[in-house]
């Protein structure tokens, strides 16, 4: 298990928006490539807003943070090229 994926199984619940703040941040890096992100982290998103109300962690928002969990942990991971394999890497022009 590498130490990203642990730090990630290991993550509380954040009680704090500060916490939040910095778990949407991590999981922010990886948006491109997870599904209907912005649908997955739209009621941890809510608590950030100032005219939501009080930062109130329900049952709805462990949902949310345990499903991004879950994305950020499984196979295939993102990782860095090991240029030393000797693998041939094939460019493509982007879509976009």
């Amino acid at each position: 298990m590498t130490t990203r994926v642990k730090a990630i199984l290991d993550w509380e619940p954040p009680r704090l928006i500060l916490a939040l703040r910095s778990f949407l941040g991590l999981a922010s890096y990886y948006r491109k490539f997870i599904k209907n992100f912005a649908k997955i982290v739209t009621r941890l998103t809510n608590l950030l807003k100032k005219s939501f109300g009080t930062y109130e962690w329900g049952e709805v928002c462990n949902e949310a943070f345990e499903t991004l969990k879950g994305i950020l942990m499984k196979m295939p991971m993102l990782k860095l090229s090991d240029f030393d394999k000797n693998l041939k890497f094939i460019l493509m022009p982007s879509t976009l």
